[in-house]
């Protein structure tokens, strides 16, 4: 889970995705945090590529939440992923 922790930093777009099958390599051997890194690898890549995250996972450099495809899956789904539900992630406090 280090590894995939610190590739979801990197600058290229293969250095998240890597970190986003480490990420999934951990939820089948039930890591923990595992749930929440594959979601918010899985966002970091979808904005590397100019699409809306569906998790909730990615704040801009003011803290604000980049764009967010509402739509594209439920707060249970975010939930089972141990992400907050939109609107915590909306009304998140630093």
């Amino acid at each position: 889970m280090r590894a995939s922790l610190l590739l979801q930093h990197s600058p290229y777009f293969d250095g998240y995705r890597l970190a986003h099958e480490l990420a999934v390599a951990g939820i089948l051997l039930e890591a923990p945090q595992a749930r929440w890194l594959a979601a918010a690898t899985y966002d970091r890549m979808l904005n590397s590529t100019g699409h809306s995250q569906r998790f909730g996972t990615q704040y801009g450099s003011t803290l604000k939440l980049l764009r967010l495809d509402e739509f594209a899956i439920t707060d249970r789904q975010r939930l089972a992923l141990n992400c907050g539900t939109l609107a915590a992630a909306r009304n998140r406090k630093w």
